[in-house]
């Protein structure tokens, strides 16, 4: 008997960004984790499908563990103004690295 964690139309986000999906395919082995096939939207905006295993796919809405990567959010650079500058998508992959640190050494992104 399979344990599945994710059912067949679930929605899922991927541990290590932000891009959530619907589960629309799942496989057990004998020697591996769960695998799950995942539709969503990538990063690009293009539409997409992938093989996860199961410890690389949480429940959407599911906070990320310590260990995973931290979506931040959308930000502008401090001093810009909003409108002349693009958002940005900020991945922290060491939650227990220095965000300033990061930003310090970041290029202010063009002015429109």
């Amino acid at each position: 008997m399979s344990n599945f964690k994710f059912k067949l139309g679930a929605i899922v986000a991927l541990t290590h960004s932000p891009e959530t999906g619907e589960v629309i395919g799942r496989a057990e082995y004998t020697t591996t984790e769960n695998n799950y096939l995942v539709r969503y939207r990538a990063g690009d905006g293009r539409q997409t499908e992938a093989w996860w295993g199961e410890s690389a796919i949480r429940a959407a809405g599911e906070q990320p563990s310590d260990a995973a990567a931290a979506y931040v959010g959308e930000a502008a650079f401090v001093g810009e103004p909003l409108k002349a500058c693009s958002p940005v998508r900020i991945v922290i992959l060491d939650t227990l690295g220095d965000l300033n640190d990061i930003l310090s050494k970041a290029s202010p992104l063009p002015t429109a």
